[in-house]
């Protein structure tokens, strides 16, 4: 699993947070001339709602956070390719030998050639076990990285708009909700440099 693969992976995992449809609740404040009219009252006086994007790719490319998940699944995967391939290693050189000794008649009898080839077997049976296990465990801390980033995301999101007060956050992706927006309104690196300036917070307490 390449960085390209796991950056889509973890996009596919976190497309799902940004349809934010529940409205955020407006100040009571008004300007002069303005009446207290609810939210469906000013959607039928013809008001745009606010709204903005964000473009989930260059925020999980550059989001500290996202990387540093990365690169715990880049080692993990690393080291469950180490382990693996020294035993494939020395089930390798195992049966090499075990064809050298039948080739020149080395066991004494059938028997004994016979037990070690069930030895043979037992060790690759071990070995396909290990490889599925090692594939389950990467890919169970894989989801769990993938929903930790979810959460904070989604989480801050809701943070973030508190303040910007936006009727609908979208997200912009490859396969995204958003085919066009205007520039003005992604607000993407917005979002990345709060989300990396808390990043740094926690990392320095």
């Amino acid at each position: 699993m390449n960085k390209k693969n796991l950056i889509i992976e973890i996009v596919l995992a976190v497309l799902v947070i940004w349809l934010v449809a529940d409205r955020f609740v407006r100040t009571d404040t008004k300007t002069a001339g303005e009446t207290n009219t609810s939210e469906t009252s000013v959607s039928e006086q013809g008001n745009q709602l606010k709204i903005a994007y964000i473009n989930v790719d260059s925020l999980l490319l550059e989001y500290k956070l996202a990387q540093e998940l990365n690169k715990k699944i880049t080692d993990q995967q690393k080291q469950s390719q180490r382990e693996l391939e020294t035993k494939m290693q020395r089930f390798q050189k195992n049966y090499q030998d075990f064809q050298e000794k039948v080739q020149r008649r080395g066991f004494l009898t059938q028997a004994s050639a016979e037990a070690q080839q069930q030895e043979l077997l037992a060790e690759q049976q071990q070995l396909e076990q290990l490889n599925q296990e090692l594939s389950g465990r990467l890919m169970q801390q894989e989801q769990q990285l993938n929903q930790e980033l979810y959460d904070t995301i989604s989480n801050y999101v809701i943070q973030f708009n508190k303040q910007r007060k936006y009727d609908l956050i979208l997200s912009n992706t490859m396969i995204g909700t958003v085919m066009y927006g205007k520039a003005k309104l992604n607000i993407t690196n917005d979002v990345l440099r709060k989300l990396n300036e808390r990043y740094d917070k926690r990392m320095n307490q």
